[in-house]
């Protein structure tokens, strides 16, 4: 028997995942576009579009066609994928962040070397003496 509030439900859910869907490409469409410094109108040139297309794109009112992500997946030489689906941070903020952490965590651990090297020789100057 069919049940409104499930088909509701439903429908609530698959809009949500659109939106979000949405929100994803949008926020690709507009990193990998800076990221290859170009404008909006220089991109809409490339793709025989107009740059209000590319507006409506970035801001998540519609979603382009599949064709037109492939073209922009040769554009940008990326997979569609990078386009489609969400990326793990990966704007320069946060890659400047992990490249601090890694900078910091190699600082770290030469320290606590060159501590290990220095307690190692103080044991063994200290062990001497006391033979000696």
């Amino acid at each position: 028997m069919f049940n409104m509030i499930d088909f509701t439900k439903k429908l609530d859910y698959n809009v949500c995942v659109m939106e979000n869907k949405r929100e994803i490409i949008s926020k690709n469409l507009i990193q990998l576009r800076k990221s290859h410094n170009l404008t909006q109108v220089e991109l809409a040139k490339k793709l025989n579009y107009s740059d209000k297309a590319i507006s409506r794109w970035e801001k998540g009112e519609v979603v382009p066609d599949v064709e037109t992500i492939y073209m922009l997946s040769e554009i940008y030489d990326v997979p569609v994928s990078r386009i489609l689906e969400k990326q793990d941070e990966d704007d320069g903020d946060t890659n400047a962040s992990t490249v601090k952490q890694r900078v910091l965590s190699q600082i770290f651990l030469t320290c606590e070397i060159w501590l290990i090297l220095c307690v190692a020789v103080a044991y063994i100057n200290m062990t001497q003496h006391i033979s000696v």
